[in-house]
């Protein structure tokens, strides 16, 4: 499942090609009603439906990430109530999306407690710090410096 288990890439990217198949999806929606309904989308030309779906696409992907150009829009009432669920779909799913990847990003910090590894190393002060998945490196002078402790 999407988010149980340590987050990798392969989730990410999961997520987010759920997140373009979604719009892809209301893209089809909208194809139907326009072809449907003549003169559901003011700025959508009455087109074959294979003519108009780069259009409706773009204008699905507007309304999934509210962005709402204005240049298409929504008249027909089945058109509208579409339109606004898409927008609230999409807002949903990144809300949810980000909560689940940072709860369960807490979890993992939370269940490693104290186990977590940070390694200190006396060298010349480079005023740097250092940082990997595991581990964390902070470069502290070996003549120490007032405010650094080890």
């Amino acid at each position: 499942m999407l988010f149980t288990g340590p987050i990798d890439a392969n989730k990410i990217v999961g997520a987010i090609c759920i997140y373009l198949l979604t719009g892809l999806i209301w893209a089809l929606f909208y194809l139907l009603i326009a072809q449907a309904i003549p003169g559901a989308f003011n700025g959508l030309q009455q087109l074959p439906w294979y003519q108009n779906f780069a259009d409706v696409s773009y204008y699905s992907y507007v309304t999934l990430t509210t962005l709402g150009y204005g240049d298409i829009s929504p008249v027909a009432p089945i058109a509208r109530f579409l339109v606004y669920m898409e927008a609230i779909v999409g807002v949903f799913y990144m809300a949810i999306l980000v909560a689940s990847l940072i709860g369960i990003r807490t979890s993992e910090i939370q269940a490693r407690g104290t186990d977590r590894v940070v390694a200190f190393r006396p060298c010349k002060w480079t005023g740097r710090l250092y940082a990997s998945a595991d581990t964390v490196i902070i470069v502290v002078p070996a003549r120490r410096q007032p405010g650094l402790t080890a």
